[in-house]
């Protein structure tokens, strides 16, 4: 492994949309009076999965450029060959496609929503279904 330093991910901005997942998502999501909500009768977001998501997308995103971000130390190892200058720009770069990503992922959920005539929620294998969750209530 190459030498490398360690940085903040909240101090390269990493930070700056993982907790607006949700209001991204409720922004997004229509409305279930009038049919033009994406998730089924029975189904919810699923937060954490859709955190998971957005933060897998950054660590692949980082990586193509040599930066690690550990996110059980929530610290971005950084080439050594990599100014922190550099480093903020790449981070802010990822980071500045969660208005797309997040879109994708409702595009993805809306593409699999089930007709609400036969069923309540989609079945694991339909489009979408890794970011929601049974919700009865």
């Amino acid at each position: 492994m190459s030498p490398s330093t360690a940085a903040s991910a909240d101090d390269l901005g990493l930070h700056a949309w993982s907790d607006r997942c949700h209001e991204a998502l409720m922004d997004r999501e229509g409305d279930r009076r009038d049919g033009s909500c994406v998730l089924g009768t029975h189904e919810a977001w699923d937060f954490d999965r859709v955190l998971e998501g957005w933060l897998a997308h950054i660590r692949e995103r980082l990586a193509a450029h040599g930066i690690h971000y550990d996110l059980d130390e929530d610290l971005v190892r950084l080439p050594t060959s990599l100014g922190a200058d550099e480093a903020r720009h790449l981070c802010s770069e990822a980071v500045a496609g969660f208005p797309a990503w997040i879109d994708g992922v409702v595009d993805e959920v809306r593409s699999g929503r089930p007709d609400p005539r036969k069923w309540d929620a989609r079945s694991q294998d339909d489009d979408g279904a890794r970011w929601v969750k049974w919700d009865p209530e």
